[in-house]
């Protein structure tokens, strides 16, 4: 039951009491807010569905990153509590003054504005939101203040950024290693070349310590990682050389078993060597204000790969535990892939044109174009578009003569079926046809019939071959015809092949070389009547067994 007390101040106390639900009360200015609130409290309570928000409505989000930061920020590792400690305060500074319970989507989006308006990269955004995020669900789920959704998880993240792909340079490793050499503190030129050698973390590679390194063996296990999985390095030699001079230091100093050592802090405690601003200065020096100590990283994990390595092999050296991230970090030299990428390019599939290539009409009679001859004597005009429409569409003679107009007698009709039967008797298939297909599929190469025809002329090719093809693609079914783009692209579909490799064999210029060429298939024209093979043109489809 609700009552409503007006306090000495002038304001008004609602006070909600019922059975199985704590003692709630909160304070109004008007006493008509007063009855509104006891009303929704008690309708929520009898419903089972009541949370008290009086907790999230005192905490201040300021409040609650220090809080964050006293409890959960300290579980975390080292470089992960110092830039959280700073994104707190670029939340802080936008948003400390609001209650958590006064923290809205559409607040969070305008900060996601400033930020990026501000000129913050996008990523560094998505970090700060990240922080926030987590903030709202470990009070939700730990700190019992009545907050019953996350405002972050609803509104656009910016878009990540694009992965760096900076890669050493023409000479710029050796102008790196000549630089670092040449500092007066060797360590520096030993944690370059380990980074660029295994590819290790900047701070795995500052934080090993001499139980890490097995010279002998030449690897190095680390236990500490970002990701927090243990991994063995393997060493290469300039790596095992490095260490070596570095856990052989004379100045190393034996109260530690740093291998790249630091000055004692004030409490004498020496902690792993910092040279943050000497590498600002080295950059500078080789004239590569870009090269970020990271991009190192991303210098040995692309040499990994393309030395030979497997996803598998490079992932288990570089610690990344996705294929995904791997491939954030793998930005190979195009150049560098121009030869292995030519012998990549293997023929999967092999279409084949069909008249002129593998078979020929010995007797030839045109019923179709008679057909179009009629249809002039009676006044109509050929266009351009009639053979497409005779080749786009599975039509018979009766059928294109009723799309065109053309009145036929039924003793015309008759003549025009003959001829097309006759015509399609006198189809045979070429006699190096048949060898060629089956030696083609004893290679484990796929083989498709790829035409420019009418309907009928379909049916005698497929009776003709004596075994099943992977795919047939006709112009009357896909209602295309070469050298359309798209015609070609379904051919690939249909043989599960990317178009380079796929090989296309045929005997007109356009239609079957040039025209695949544009989408990236390879071609060979086919000349029966030339005397010799050349670089792309064959006499025979024995010569095509040669050309692979």
């Amino acid at each position: 039951m609700a009552t409503i007390v007006q306090t000495p101040s002038g304001t008004y106390k609602a006070l909600v009491r019922m059975k199985g639900w704590p003692t709630t009360s909160k304070t109004f200015r008007l006493k008509r807010d007063a009855v509104d609130w006891a009303r929704r409290t008690e309708d929520e309570m009898v419903r089972g569905v009541y949370i008290s928000r009086s907790g999230s409505e005192r905490l201040t989000i300021q409040e609650a990153l220090q809080r964050y930061l006293n409890e959960v920020t300290p579980t975390k590792k080292p470089t992960t509590q110092r830039s959280e400690s700073i994104t707190a305060q670029h939340l802080t500074g936008f948003l400390g003054k609001y209650s958590m319970a006064a923290v809205s989507s559409e607040l969070v989006a305008s900060y996601r504005d400033h930020r990026l308006t501000a000129g913050k990269a996008n990523n560094t955004v998505r970090i700060e939101l990240a922080l926030l995020s987590n903030l709202f669900t470990v009070a939700m789920q730990e700190w019992g203040l009545g907050i019953t959704h996350n405002p972050v998880a609803t509104i656009r993240k910016p878009s990540p950024g694009k992965g760096r792909d900076r890669r050493l340079t023409g000479d710029e490793e050796q102008r790196l290693l000549d630089a670092v050499e040449a500092h007066s503190n060797p360590m520096l030129a030993w944690v370059v070349t380990l980074a660029i050698e295994t590819g290790m973390r900047q701070s795995e590679i500052v934080n090993l310590r001499l139980p890490h390194v097995d010279l002998q063996s030449r690897v190095v296990r680390l236990s500490d990682t970002k990701n927090n999985s243990s991994r063995t390095v393997p060493l290469t030699a300039a790596a095992t050389a490095a260490l070596k001079n570095a856990i052989n230091n004379p100045i190393r100093p034996k109260e530690t078993d740093l291998i790249f050592f630091g000055e004692p802090g004030r409490d004498g405690i020496r902690r792993p060597y910092q040279f943050a601003k000497i590498w600002g200065s080295i950059k500078q020096a080789i004239g590569a204000n870009d090269l970020h100590f990271h991009d190192l990283r991303h210098e040995a994990v692309s040499r990994l790969v393309e030395g030979g390595l497997s996803d598998q092999e490079v992932a288990s050296i570089s610690g990344h535990k996705s294929m995904q991230m791997l491939r954030r970090y793998t930005h190979l030299r195009a150049e560098d892939l121009v030869t292995k990428l030519d012998g990549l390019t293997k023929i999967r599939a092999v279409v084949l044109d069909v008249y002129g290539t593998i078979a020929a009409i010995n007797n030839k009679r045109s019923p179709f174009a008679r057909l179009l001859q009629i249809g002039a004597s009676q006044g109509r005009t050929r266009t351009k578009e009639d053979s497409r429409a005779l080749m786009t569409n599975p039509w018979d003679l009766h059928e294109a003569a009723q799309f065109f107009g053309i009145e036929l007698t039924g003793a015309e009709l008759d003549e025009l079926e003959q001829d097309l039967e006759t015509e399609l008797d006198s189809i045979t298939l070429y006699a190096d046809v048949v060898p060629t297909i089956r030696a083609l599929q004893r290679r484990g190469i796929k083989v498709a019939l790829c035409s420019n025809l009418a309907k009928p002329y379909a049916a005698p090719i497929t009776r003709l071959l004596p075994m099943p093809l992977d795919a047939y693609a006709w112009s009357f079914e896909h209602q295309a015809i070469k050298p359309d783009r798209n015609f070609y692209e379904r051919v690939c579909e249909k043989l599960m092949c990317s178009p380079n490799q796929v090989l296309m064999i045929g005997d007109t210029p356009i239609a079957d070389v040039s025209g695949p060429r544009e989408v990236g298939m390879q071609s060979l024209l086919l000349d029966r009547k030339a005397l010799t093979d050349s670089k792309d043109k064959i006499h025979s489809l024995t010569g095509l067994l040669d050309a692979l």
